[in-house]
């Protein structure tokens, strides 16, 4: 409820970010360490979750790739061997 209150209000400013890493800073100086291991493995696991939020959003934005099967006629560069001039003397250098 504080957090609602008073530091979500400022999610728009420039320096909300510092804002955070100051009152994390803070908070965790009269804890343990390993209290502030949990506080960092809870802080990994909402990173995560939102990362996997925006792959999710990126992969239903962005249309899948497919093969292209469909065009048909096309020599895929097999009839290569009507143009081959069999030795016309471009092996000249000078």
């Amino acid at each position: 409820e504080l957090v609602d209150r008073f530091v979500i209000p400022h999610k728009d400013s420039k320096n909300f970010k510092v804002l955070i890493k100051a009152i994390a800073r803070k908070a965790c100086d009269p804890i343990t360490s390993t209290e502030t291991k949990e506080i960092e493995q809870t802080v990994g696991l909402v990173r995560l979750e939102k990362q996997k939020a925006e792959q999710a959003a990126k992969s239903k934005a962005a249309p899948k790739k497919s093969l292209n099967v469909g065009k048909t006629g096309l020599s895929a560069g097999l009839d290569d061997y009507m143009y081959d001039d069999a030795g016309d003397g471009d092996d000249d250098f000078m």
